[in-house]
C-alpha cells in the first residue's frame, strides 16, 4: 500500500512540474509572438511609432531603450517612421505595391540557465513587389522572469536576402545544433 501511495505522489509531482513548464513555455512564446507582430506591423506602416512604443515596452526589461526598438525596423533609410501619423501611414499603404506576406517560425524555449531562456525566430518577408528584395529576418530573444512575468532582456537580429543559404543565417543554431521551430504564425 505504501508503494502505491508513494508512486501516486511521484506521479502528481511530475504532472505539476510538467504543467508549470508548459505554462512558462506558453507565456514565453506569447511574449515573442506579440513582439514579432508589433515589429512587423510597425515596419509595414500599420501602426504609428507611438502606438508601437506604447505596446512594445511592456515586453522588455528596463535596460532596453527606444532606440533599440526603432532599429529593428526593416524599412530602408531615409524613411523616418517616427514622425508619420495614421493618415500618412494609410496613404503610404495605398501607394505601396509591395504589401508583404510575412510568416514567422518560432522555436521552443532553450534554457540558458535556471533564470533565462532563449527563443529564436525566423521571419520570411515575401514582398508582392517584384523589385523589392525578399527578406529573412532571424532573431534571438533572451527572456527572464521579472515581476512574475516573462520579459525580454536581450534581442539580437540579422537581416538577410531570401536567397541566403540556411547555413549562413545567423541565430538559427543553439549549441551548434539547428534550433527546433515549433510554431508558425502569419502576419497580415
Amino acid at each position: 500500500m505504501k508503494k502505491v501511495y508513494l508512486l501516486t505522489i511521484i506521479i502528481i509531482v511530475l504532472l505539476l512540474l510538467s504543467s508549470c513548464n508548459t505554462k512558462n513555455q506558453n507565456h514565453m512564446l506569447n511574449v515573442v509572438v506579440d513582439t514579432e507582430k508589433l515589429d512587423h506591423k510597425f515596419s509595414n506602416f500599420k501602426i504609428t511609432y507611438d502606438e508601437y512604443i506604447d505596446n512594445i515596452q511592456k515586453y522588455f526589461t528596463d535596460n532596453y531603450n527606444e532606440e533599440h526598438h526603432y532599429n529593428r525596423r526593416y524599412v530602408p533609410d531615409p524613411t523616418d517612421l517616427k514622425n508619420l501619423n495614421k493618415s500618412q501611414l494609410e496613404e503610404i499603404r495605398k501607394d505601396l505595391s509591395n504589401q508583404s506576406n510575412i510568416s514567422v517560425d518560432i522555436s521552443k524555449p532553450y534554457s540558458d540557465n535556471k533564470e533565462a531562456y532563449y527563443v529564436f525566430t525566423k521571419s520570411t518577408v515575401d514582398s508582392k513587389d517584384t523589385e523589392m528584395e525578399k527578406l529573412i529576418i532571424t532573431r534571438k530573444y533572451r527572456l527572464t522572469k521579472k515581476d512574475n512575468m516573462w520579459k525580454i532582456m536581450e534581442l539580437e537580429q540579422s537581416i538577410s536576402g531570401k536567397e541566403t543559404p540556411e547555413d549562413n543565417l545567423k541565430y538559427t543554431t543553439k549549441d551548434n545544433k539547428k534550433v527546433e521551430y515549433i510554431k508558425t504564425i502569419n502576419i497580415d
